[in-house]
């Protein structure tokens, strides 16, 4: 899943604690990454990785130019911070207290990626837990690759973004 969509559904969850414990919009986004991966979906490929005989645990950092790690690097950055931007509008903080509330939303709902990103860059030994865990919780259903999955998988990530959007905005 993209991470503008685990943001905004990191958000719908969490919109209706806006004025909580930002321990909790940290816990919440999190959780809610897990339970979006359940659903199968679609996501984008990173040029500069590559996954060994479908198992996400022996994905690898290939030998990629400057200009491809920077298009990945570009990618993802775009992505994050877009979501991040249209949560920032639904939650709308209006004081400090809520702000530190959106940021650790944001960060719940794309942190589970992130930290699979750095086991694959690093192969981190105490990573691999929250990599397994990643993995246990991720669809099995890939709607990724070849053009008819992804005329499956584009238009179902932008339903369930869409969705998610329209729960936190009605709250």
């Amino acid at each position: 899943m993209i991470l503008i969509t685990h943001i905004i559904i990191a958000t719908a969850v969490a919109k209706p604690l806006a004025g909580g414990v930002p321990f909790w919009g940290l816990l919440i986004g999190w959780a809610s990454h897990y339970l979006a991966d359940f659903i199968p979906h679609w996501e984008y490929q990173l040029i500069s990785l590559t996954e060994k005989s479908g198992n996400s645990l022996e994905t690898e950092v290939k030998s990629a130019s400057f200009k491809e790690k920077a298009a990945d690097y570009l990618l993802v950055t775009s992505d994050a911070l877009l979501g991040a931007l249209i949560s920032f509008i639904i939650i709308a903080p209006i004081n400090s207290h809520q702000l530190i509330y959106w940021f650790l939303v944001v960060l719940g709902g794309i942190l589970p990626d992130f930290l699979q990103f750095l086991y694959y860059i690093k192969k981190w030994n105490f990573l691999k837990p929250l990599q397994t865990l990643h993995n246990f919780f991720h669809s099995k259903i890939r709607l990724k690759g070849s053009l008819p999955l992804n005329l499956i998988g584009v238009p179902l990530q932008i339903i369930i973004f869409a969705a998610a959007a329209y729960l936190a905005l009605l709250r």
